[in-house]
Formats: structure tokens, C-alpha cells, sequence
């Protein structure tokens, strides 16, 4: 957010709100989903493990990484692998 507030000129607070508004969603949402939709890619195409997908996609830890995951595509990332195989 910070770089993407200092590129534009823009208060980080001021930023998010614009995000909101346009989006229904906050700032931090959107980049775990597209990092969560960047990680099917990549365990429905390569034989990564999980673990190297969560550290591909920028998360500090597999757990952090299967929990977001759910929360977004309301199921674990070794099933969502094994039924978009």
C-alpha cells in the first residue's frame, strides 16, 4: 500500500477508502485474492508442494497460506489440486 500510495500521490488512508469504494473490498483482500488465484495456477500446472506455492505467492508460512486459501476458495489447496487435475 505504500509504494502504491507514494506512486499515485495519495494518503494510504485516503487510497484505501478509494479502494473500498470501487471494490466493495479492502486493500489487503484484494491482494490475498489475487495471490490466492495465482496459487490455482500454479496447484492446477506444476507439481509444486504446497509449501513452495505458499513461498511462490508471498506467504511467510504454508499455515498462513492454507488458511487464506480457504477463506477464499472454501476449500483446502490439496483438494482444490486434486479436483482441478
Amino acid at each position: 500500500m505504500d509504494t502504491l500510495a507514494q506512486k499515485f500521490n495519495y494518503d494510504k488512508a485516503y487510497l484505501g477508502k478509494l479502494i473500498f469504494k470501487s471494490s466493495d473490498y479492502s486493500f489487503n483482500y484484494l491482494i490475498n485474492y489475487y495471490r490466492i488465484k495465482k496459487s490455482c495456477q500454479l496447484l492446477q500446472f506444476t507439481d509444486h508442494s504446497i509449501a513452495e506455492i505458499s513461498n511462490l505467492t508471498g506467504y511467510s508460512s504454508p499455515n498462513h497460506f492454507e488458511r487464506c486459501f480457504h477463506q477464499i476458495m472454501k476449500i483446502s489447496p490439496s483438494q482444490y489440486r486434486k479436483n482441478n487435475r
